[in-house]
């Protein structure tokens, strides 16, 4: 008989525990709200609770896990730092939302308990994708993902804008992931592999014109529903929709978790793809990261609803990301792990902040833009904090958000890209503009309703969570070196 925790088996404990997790928690709550329908709000709540308990003890075997790269299951699964890194942001995304969901799914009368179930399914879609190094389990890990995220927007059942959102959400998203498929099979069709690792070898030591010319078609195709996945342009259509159909809660968890395995499958892809193929990738790279920004930018300006503003934001963010893979170098590399973790923080400290806005409301308030005035009235640390959290992802100097653009800009400079880098630095500044409306409404001073509009004080553990990303976001450019070289040394560990 073997025994589980020998030889390379413990390197599975946290998916075998999230694996238990959810096979222990989806029959117990199946059975105890048939049997006790009376007690279906508390006992929501409480799976909430147990959730985060399960996603604590989760987050602490991946932060104890050895620097060591590991290579398991013949190298179907490869666990090192930068895989570690990628879970790690995924876990804070999801702990930072359950936490956050408390308060408003009260007060929006959502108390089922399968809300958390689905957090459970998308973080092990996430991690999936994160440590598979196959390209059929990658797959798997996407729409398991995937399968989640289509849940969780349209989840509003008596709602039309979430129905629409789930349904053009999973419409579209079935057609990027078709393309994946379409590419995968390419590939396979090209090399008889599956193995990440095996095509790197194969294609190098197997130079040949028709495998460089199946490899470019394939990643072309890899490359279109990658950009879906992530929200980039031109096939960013669905990002407004789905933002502002969905709830608060969604919102922030469709901004925060599933950008994070995308980038991770970038990530591996370019690695292999870096070694041969005929396609110029870089150019893709580069025009998508122009396009998103430019769409971002210019859509946003005319926006009047606070969701459709922050999805606009969302697609310029993650034409950045795109855009810094355009130099697929050493320092590129690393303003893209350094520019998603400052992105997460940020978005963490807004919508902590934003979600305090209906707990003294049984209905959103945030609706529209002109629906955060008079908030410095009511809770003027938290009106400062958000106003300083818009600051900084519009990238304003000294606070981090103006760092991770730096680091992205000197990058792309670095490799050639000076004049595409100069009409982004002005995209920055022109996108400035539609963040200034925001900070004006919050800024307002006359209260003429005389209503209690937002919560005074921030509670729970949320409020913790506020004030330690608001902390990093200030404190930054001078606690920052330490994230700045861990993250150097990722790429340089994982690449050479």
């Amino acid at each position: 008989m073997v025994n589980f925790f020998s030889y390379s088996n413990v390197y599975f404990v946290p998916e075998v525990f999230l694996m238990l997790s959810l096979s222990f928690l989806l029959p117990l709550c199946v059975s105890f709200t048939n049997i006790y329908i009376g007690v279906g709000r508390n006992f929501s709540l409480q799976v909430r609770d147990i959730v985060i308990l399960f996603f604590f003890l989760l987050g602490y075997l991946y932060f104890n896990a050895s620097d060591i790269v590991h290579i398991l299951l013949a190298s179907q699964i490869i666990k090192d730092t930068l895989s570690v890194y990628f879970i790690l942001l995924v876990f804070l995304g999801v702990i930072s939302v359950c936490i956050f969901s408390k308060n408003y799914l009260v007060n929006n009368f959502v108390y089922e308990f399968e809300f958390f179930i689905i957090f459970i399914i998308i973080f092990l879609g996430s991690s999936t994708v994160i440590f598979s190094n196959d390209l059929f389990s990658i797959y798997l890990g996407i729409e398991l993902q995937s399968l989640g995220l289509y849940i969780l927007a349209s989840y509003k059942q008596n709602s039309l804008y979430s129905t629409e959102a789930g349904v053009k959400y999973f419409v579209l998203g079935a057609f990027a992931s078709s393309l994946l498929l379409v590419s995968f099979c390419l590939l396979y069709g090209a090399t008889g592999l599956t193995n990440l690792l095996d095509i790197s070898v194969f294609q190098v030591l197997l130079e040949n014109i028709y495998l460089d010319f199946f490899l470019g078609i394939s990643f072309f195709f890899m490359l279109i529903g990658l950009i879906f996945k992530i929200g980039g342009a031109p096939f960013h259509v669905w990002v407004p929709d789905v933002y502002e159909g969905v709830g608060t809660v969604v919102t922030a968890f469709f901004s925060l978790v599933p950008k994070v395995a995308i980038v991770s499958f970038i990530f591996k892809s370019v690695d292999v793809y870096s070694n041969g193929g005929s396609l110029d990738i870089c150019l893709i790279f580069s025009v998508s990261g122009f396009l998103s920004i430019f769409v971002g930018t210019i859509g946003a300006l005319s926006q009047i609803t606070f969701k459709r503003l922050l999805s606009y934001s969302a697609i310029s963010h993650s034409g950045f990301i795109l855009f810094s893979f355009s130099a697929l170098n050493l320092s590129s590399l690393h303003s893209v792990l350094l520019y998603l973790l400052i992105y997460i923080i940020v978005i963490i400290n807004i919508f902590g902040i934003l979600l305090q806005f209906v707990q003294n409301r049984k209905v959103s308030l945030v609706k529209l833009v002109s629906n955060l005035r008079y908030y410095y009235l009511e809770n003027k640390y938290g009106c400062i904090m958000l106003v300083i959290s818009f600051f900084s992802i519009a990238g304003v100097p000294p606070l981090s958000g103006f760092f991770a653009k730096f680091f992205i800009f000197f990058s792309c400079i670095s490799a050639g890209y000076i004049v595409l880098s100069f009409f982004l630095i002005l995209l920055s500044v022109i996108g400035f503009i539609y963040y200034l409306r925001v900070i004006r409404s919050l800024m307002l001073f006359q209260n003429n309703n005389k209503r209690l509009l937002f919560n005074r004080n921030f509670k729970d553990v949320s409020a913790y969570i506020v004030c330690y990303s608001f902390y990093i976001n200030v404190t930054f450019f001078v606690m920052g070196g330490p994230f700045v070289f861990y993250l150097y040394n990722v790429c340089l560990y994982y690449f050479y």
